[in-house]
């Protein structure tokens, strides 16, 4: 809660101060545990899948709590305690299905914010979900507002964006036989060949074909850079709404790097460039330093978009997902992300030390990372980078200075 209360305030304060701006961001937020709910992967067993919805019930019937809070310290009307208790009613109305069993009789035991036990869920006071949110949506639209475009919406990417790796099947199926062997140890997400490659990436080039389409989007690994450092693969798959079962594919490359090795304070980096997309960006993963943001970790993600390319503004971006090879979804981090302006975000991850230890797990072992955005412009894509060598000896060298 501490956690979401700052991260709002800290969001608003770099907006203007209107209800109206105030309730977008709310709504981006709600949206976002929505999202999650809907998106439990169904094949985990029952007993799981209901934990994991129970906790993010929890999570955002809290997320009620603090807006109330600060609704009330930025309009000086203190809320009823109807609002105020209004999370508990969220909970118990977005209680998450009982696992079926043959005994279905047995009483199911919500799970409250205030982790009670021993509570029998009533059927009667279930309501279905779209009713709920309706309710709850007119309840708090006099009390709740926020930063108009903050990033959380970026989460709808992770469910409108087609995988990476699903876009690489698609194109490389079209392409002739022979070819079909290079284009798919590039673009299916398998391990990086961590050698450089014996000649560089040529230009590419413009016809448009699907094959040629799916070989720009497949340069040698470990290709090195002018600086002579080993550089990984990196792809911005985005969709083509004029030809959607044909998606763009532009290539570049990930320079991983860390600086201050063995400090507490080092901060890893990761240089992407994609010069077919005409964009690039950095990213730069550092402990946090700001006592009033509580965070463990901060991301700094700066995109640069060619000066010729204005449609390569990126307006929204995702929670940073970590992915395995040939897997077609990846894991997102514990953390929330606060757009600073197009093309400038901040995302601060979880100082719970579950969720810090999560993170640190991800990193370490995942092999791909993937960055959901969306455009100015409306178009949305997904920027994946691989790790290779040079990325797993990098995160490994980060986390375990970070741990001193």
């Amino acid at each position: 809660m501490t956690d979401l209360y700052d991260l709002l305030n800290r969001a608003i304060d770099s907006q203007p101060d209107t209800p109206e701006a105030r309730l977008a961001v709310y709504n981006h937020i709600r949206g976002l545990y929505t999202r999650r709910r809907q998106e439990i992967d169904p094949a985990l067993p029952p007993a799981e899948a209901q934990e994991e919805h129970a906790r993010l019930v929890r999570e955002q019937a809290a997320l009620e709590t603090v807006i109330a809070r600060i609704e009330a310290e930025r309009t000086g009307v203190s809320p009823s305690s109807e609002e105020l208790l209004s999370f508990d009613r969220f909970a118990a109305s977005e209680a998450p299905p009982a696992p079926e069993t043959e005994d279905e009789q047995q009483p199911v035991l919500a799970q409250s914010g205030d982790g009670g036990r021993g509570r029998p869920r009533v059927a009667a006071r279930r309501q279905p979900r779209e009713g709920s949110a309706s309710r709850r949506a007119i309840a708090l639209a006099a009390i709740a507002v926020v930063l108009a475009g903050i990033g959380v919406v970026a989460w709808w990417l992770r469910a409108d964006v087609p995988d990476p790796e699903t876009i690489g099947s698609e194109v490389v199926a079209e392409a002739p036989q022979e070819s079909t062997a290079k284009i798919t140890d590039r673009v299916d997400g398998s391990p990086p060949e961590d050698t450089p490659a014996e000649q560089p990436v040529e230009p590419a080039p413009s016809n448009g074909s699907s094959t040629n389409t799916a070989q720009q989007a497949s340069p040698a690994s470990g290709v090195s850079d002018e600086s002579g450092t080993l550089a990984q693969r990196a792809f911005l798959f985005e969709l083509d709404e004029q030809n959607p079962e044909q998606p763009k594919i532009g290539s570049g490359q990930v320079v991983w790097r860390l600086e201050g090795e063995g400090s507490p304070d080092a901060v890893l980096h990761a240089d992407v460039t994609l010069p077919e997309a005409g964009l690039s960006f950095t990213v730069a993963i550092r402990p946090n330093s700001d006592e009033t943001l509580p965070a463990s970790h901060t991301i700094d993600v700066n995109f640069t978009n060619a000066t010729d390319r204005p449609e390569r503004v990126v307006r929204d971006l995702a929670i940073p997902q970590l992915r395995i090879d040939r897997e077609p979804r990846g894991v997102p981090l514990s953390g929330l992300p606060i757009p600073v302006a197009d093309n400038i975000f901040l995302i601060g991850l979880s100082s719970l030390p579950a969720d810090i230890e999560r993170n640190y797990t991800l990193l370490r072992e995942r092999d791909w990372v993937d960055l959901p955005v969306r455009f100015t412009n409306g178009n949305l894509g997904t920027v994946t980078f691989a790790k290779g060598s040079a990325g797993r000896q990098a995160i490994s060298d980060a986390i375990d200075s970070w741990r001193r």
